[in-house]
């Protein structure tokens, strides 16, 4: 199931309208809404998953006002300032650990699991977190080019390096398709990419669709 774009009939003058529960489903057609603040905010779905983007907010703060969104759960972090994540003394630990690029977490059970650079502001640009439900394994970063395949099985490519990644623009289809291409087939319940024009935040669960586009209405 593929993206629809609606970009002026998406306008709600007033912002967006909505209950406690969110509009979009997996059962619902597709859409890309604009909603109607002082800064951009752009929701959307994709399948089962539902995705925000915000040219306001960063992560570091959502993790802080959301944190049912990583509780309990395990992150990988495949970028951090373009490059390799490398956990501290400190977050080595609270079990943070890296493998083939990737840096991993133990269940976070508390915002303190979460890795000193996730406690900055603002939050460093160009960074990449998968959370999952259960612990997991990526095989290898890919930090070249996404649009040539990878030389096998086993590799995760970094999208977030790509200023063009911009979910609510359709001239970048090419490169989102790619990206849905990936989050299907490594299926975190989320996804952060802080990056340089926008926050990014994909989820197929519902309630924290719903935690964060709250979080981000409530701006300024």
């Amino acid at each position: 199931m593929g993206q629809h774009f609606c970009a002026a009939a998406g306008l709600l003058t007033g912002g967006y309208r909505s209950s406690s529960k969110t509009p979009f489903s997996a059962n619902s057609s597709n859409v890309s809404l604009k909603i109607s603040m002082p800064h951009q905010l752009m929701a959307g779905s994709h399948g089962p998953y539902q995705w925000l983007t915000s040219d306001q907010e960063n992560m570091n703060e959502i993790l802080r006002q959301c944190p049912e969104v990583s509780l309990r759960r395990y992150a990988a972090i495949t970028t951090y300032d373009d490059n390799e994540f490398r956990p501290t003394e400190r977050d080595r630990e609270a079990g943070w650990e890296s493998r083939n690029g990737i840096a991993y977490s133990r269940q976070i059970r508390t915002p303190a699991d979460l890795p000193e650079c996730a406690k900055s502001e603002p939050a460093e640009l160009y960074q990449e977190w998968y959370l999952f439900e259960a612990p997991v394994e990526l095989g290898t970063i890919s930090r070249g080019n996404v649009f040539v395949p990878p030389p096998g099985p086993g590799w995760t490519m970094a999208f977030i390096s790509y200023r063009s990644l911009i979910l609510h623009d359709p001239e970048k289809k090419e490169l989102t398709d790619l990206f849905w291409r990936q989050l299907e087939a490594l299926r975190p319940e989320s996804y952060f990419g802080e990056g340089q024009d926008y926050l990014t935040f994909v989820t197929r669960n519902p309630a924290f669709f719903d935690s964060v586009l709250q979080r981000l209405k409530s701006l300024p």
